[in-house]
């Protein structure tokens, strides 16, 4: 595992920059600093399509490594080991980027030897996570139920969450084939969100469904609410 510490106290206790790996010196470069506020209720599949984005714009290889650097001179709160917020958390980031391969959520393409490539999906999803950075309100304070319902064209809504796989299976009454994974396909999260996250997200589907007044939708998150193998993510 990478150890960000060790390498930047290696670098202040010789009083130079010199020693410093250049490509870690060309990252620390690029991070912008960013409250903690704004960034802690995003999922970390997204934050990882923000990190892969700077790299990206600056030409920087999208190796894991420089991947995994990124995530957490970035966002160190969320990719952190517990308890020792110095220190990064491997297997946390390898999660993350795992589920942002298109198994899963198709947002990043490549395998770890080769190097990674944003999807348009992913690329879309890290600019989303820029204008929330870059909004001079935290997350909390913003949320997307609070928005006119006139604002919304819940017929489009409907058609784009027709076409997942797991309201898919639903709609066509294949429900013993929808895996834990198609449902946080869905809801465009993963299991490592945080439950807080995943209750926000099935809270503001639940707004959707309502509003839309989806007969086919109320049933599904209904449905995915009493999933045993779903239950324990809310808890």
């Amino acid at each position: 595992m990478l150890n960000l510490t060790s390498i930047n106290t290696k670098v202040k206790t010789r009083g130079s920059v010199c020693n410093m790996n250049p490509i870690l010196k060309k990252i620390k470069e690029i991070i912008p600093s960013v409250n903690e506020e704004k960034y802690k209720n995003i999922d970390l599949n997204s934050l990882i399509t923000y990190s892969t984005h700077l790299l990206e714009k600056e030409n920087i290889p999208l190796t894991f490594e420089n991947i995994y650097v990124a995530c957490y001179l970035s966002f160190p709160k969320r990719f952190c080991l517990i308890g020792f917020e110095e220190f990064p958390d491997g297997a946390r980031i390898n999660r993350a980027i795992l589920q942002c391969l298109p198994k899963y959520q198709n947002l990043l393409i490549g395998k770890a030897k080769k190097g990674y490539k944003l999807t348009l999906f992913g690329k879309s999803r890290a600019l989303e996570v820029e204008r929330k950075l870059k909004s001079k309100y935290s997350q909390n304070k913003i949320s997307e139920e609070k928005i006119s319902n006139r604002t919304i064209d819940y017929s489009e809504k409907i058609e784009e969450f027709s076409k997942k796989p797991a309201f898919k299976k639903f709609l066509e009454n294949k429900k013993e084939s929808i895996g834990v994974d198609d449902i946080f396909d869905f809801f465009d999260a993963s299991p490592y969100s945080g439950k807080k996250m995943i209750n926000e997200k099935l809270s503001r589907y639940e707004g959707v469904a309502k509003y839309s007044k989806s007969k086919e939708l109320i049933d599904f998150i209904k449905w995915v609410k009493n999933k045993e193998e779903f239950k324990e993510y809310l808890r």
